[in-house]
């Protein structure tokens, strides 16, 4: 194998994959389980401009509801497989070829906030054969959540696939995600010493209230992503 010019850790709802419909569905069951009778497309207008926090003010849903709450998105939410099946759930286009593409000069691994079986579903829709990753595979390491394992922005899921890697940390790190959440990683990866580039990968608007961080590279697609990591 060639001499690897570094190591990316790429999220991937959002970066990879597009769960917007999902979640969407997701959320709007929610809703309904609690007798508020929203519509649909106002909500996905919301969320498709980076508004959801606005739609969620608007009917007295607070945040806490959502990603705090037993009786939140996760009871309620549609499953996985049923989104992947119906369309719900879409690879990003050319995010497939990227990975495959990325493999040939980088050792690549994925780490998400969603656990092992959402994650085995939408991996597979970018020709990744979940169990065959690493150190021989084109996927270096996959991190789902665990119930052992704090969640991004906590840096731990990401030291568990630098561990798996086994590069050194002078290596040139790429974090590449969608959210602030995935750029707090990257600085606090830096804080520890690590040579780290954060890219944040911006399909939605410009108001998208998950985009307030500090990042060192802001692309809107996936061709776009390409060249900043100088692949053809």
């Amino acid at each position: 194998m060639p001499s690897l010019k570094g190591i990316i850790i790429f999220d991937l709802d959002e970066t990879l994959v597009d769960t917007t419909e999902h979640v969407v569905r997701s959320t709007y069951r929610t809703f309904l389980a609690h007798g508020r009778d929203i519509d649909i497309d106002d909500l996905r207008t919301h969320f498709k401009r980076g508004r959801f926090r606005e739609f969620r003010e608007k009917h007295s849903m607070p945040n806490e509801f959502f990603y705090g709450s037993p009786e939140g998105v996760h009871k309620h939410r549609v499953p996985m497989k049923e989104s992947v099946d119906n369309g719900h759930v879409e690879m990003l286009r050319g995010a497939d070829r990227l990975l495959h593409d990325a493999a040939s000069h980088y050792a690549i691994a994925i780490v998400t906030n969603t656990d092992e079986g959402e994650t085995r579903e939408k991996t597979r829709l970018l020709g990744i054969e979940y169990d065959k990753a690493g150190p021989s595979y084109f996927i270096r390491a996959i991190v789902p959540t665990r119930p052992d394992l704090p969640r991004k922005p906590d840096v731990a899921p990401m030291i568990e696939a630098l561990r798996r890697i086994d590069l050194p940390e002078s290596a040139p790190l790429y974090v590449v995600g969608d959210l602030d959440t995935d750029m707090e990683c990257g600085r606090r990866l830096r804080a520890l010493g690590y040579n780290v580039t954060t890219i944040l990968i911006n399909h939605f608007s410009d108001e998208y209230d998950h985009h307030n961080g500090e990042r060192d590279i802001t692309v809107r697609s996936i061709d776009e992503l390409r060249k900043e990591l100088s692949l053809k």
